[in-house]
């Protein structure tokens, strides 16, 4: 017996859909254009939606929906043919997808997630769904409600990687989540390693070079102060796409190391006699056990590069670099009891302790960080000393204990 024109052309509609979706997952988008006009169409051809059943109406309106939603801008005609479908048939997955889709484009964050998330409901764990709504997450509501989204992310790219390892473009999702996550929840600055960690494996799996990816990666080195890999990934991100502006990050960087140097080459234009009177009032012993038992006073000349167990560094904060409630790290610059200038980088820091960070202010440094900043730019070379403090529960600022006054991303890192 012979199918009925309507399941015949359902049928036919299917097979150019899937084609069509193989041809957007390639970039084609010359021959995606052709087949999207070929079936609205086809479509078009049917039966008045009126005299079809039920379903018969979902899938059209899905097909012709799903052929307008080729372009990367937001399509009204789009949008209303896939709102018709799902309400006729709410258990089409696809539908749901790709009117999340358009609602995005339209700028509409939390309806696109909801959309995204009744996909997932029908389709079960898919991998592209599960980025996709990983992304919208970060976009999604205010203050605590968006903090939640943003780390709620994380798992939801960590759900679409475990589906297949393999995929860049789930590692690249995984990547930028970690990295505004650190933004917007401030863990430590552990979680900006996580994404470097996670660029590297979607640049081992993606097929082309991707330019946003270059990018990301270089505003993770910049905040972990890893200026000179931070330069070389704006450079590729450039060279691939000049519309992002990578090399205004580039100027940023340079002003910043500059500008730091500088003010530690000439001692922040402090006196020699001055920052003599200034070095003797400094305290060289602690009669106080702030950070345990074995805690030793140390200055920076008895420091080794990287983590100083059992140390404290004794300092006062002479000058900034980069300070207010939005720099992250706070970039001081601190002399040592002996003289000696270098940059000081806090994170994890909010209003209240930017406050306590005076002129001559004397500081406290359990555990000091200690690495060496190095700079090649054309005919620069800049290199100095840098010590990190990743916990503000770990220093104390005029012989105070500033507990309490740490991010809340910190308090949270902390807990877990």
């Amino acid at each position: 017996m012979e199918e009925d024109p309507t399941t015949q052309l359902l049928a036919l509609l299917q097979s150019k859909t899937e084609e069509l979706n193989t041809l957007q997952s390639q970039q084609n988008s010359s021959q995606s254009a052709v087949l999207s006009r070929e079936i609205i169409n086809l479509v078009d051809t049917a039966p008045p939606l009126n005299g079809l059943p039920k379903l018969a109406r979902a899938k059209l309106l899905y097909y012709k929906g799903r052929a307008l939603a080729t372009k990367d801008t937001y399509d009204k005609s789009a949008e209303d043919n896939l709102t018709r479908s799902v309400k006729l048939d709410p258990t089409n997955g696809d539908a749901w997808n790709w009117m999340g889709e358009m609602l995005y484009l339209k700028g509409d964050y939390a309806q696109s997630k909801r959309c995204f998330e009744g996909a997932l409901e029908h389709t079960g764990p898919n991998k592209e769904i599960l980025r996709k709504l990983s992304m919208i997450s970060r976009f999604v509501g205010n203050d605590e409600e968006r903090k939640n989204n943003v780390a709620n992310s994380v798992g939801l790219a960590k759900q679409a990687l475990a589906i297949d390892i393999k995929d860049g473009n789930s590692w690249y999702v995984l990547a930028n989540a970690h990295l505004t996550n650190f933004f917007i929840n401030r863990p430590s600055s552990e979680e900006l390693n996580r994404a470097l960690k996670a660029y590297g494996q979607a640049e081992n799996f993606l097929d082309a070079p991707n330019p946003d990816l270059c990018y990301n990666r270089g505003e993770a080195y910049k905040y972990l102060e890893r200026y000179q890999e931070a330069i070389i990934e704006f450079q590729k991100a450039h060279e691939l796409d000049p519309a992002l502006n990578a090399q205004g990050q580039i100027s940023q960087i340079m002003e910043l190391v500059s500008l730091i140097n500088q003010k530690i080459r000439t001692s922040c234009g402090i006196k020699k006699k001055t920052l003599s009177a200034m070095v003797k009032t400094m305290p060289i012993t602690i009669k106080s056990k702030p950070f345990g038992e074995n805690y030793s006073p140390a200055h920076l000349g008895l420091l080794e590069a990287g983590k100083n167990q059992s140390k404290i560094l004794i300092c006062k904060v002479l000058g900034t670099a980069a300070s207010g409630p939005e720099a992250t790290p706070a970039v001081f610059i601190a002399c040592d009891s002996q003289g000696i200038f270098f940059c000081l980088s806090v994170y994890n820091i909010n209003s209240q302790i930017h406050q306590l960070f005076t002129f001559e202010s004397v500081l406290f440094i359990g555990d000091p960080l200690l690495s060496k900043v190095q700079l090649t730019f054309g005919e620069i070379n800049i290199e100095y000393w840098n010590i990190k403090v990743v916990d503000p529960n770990s220093l104390l600022i005029d012989s105070k204990k500033i507990e309490g006054a740490c991010s809340p991303g910190v308090v949270v890192n902390q807990a877990l």
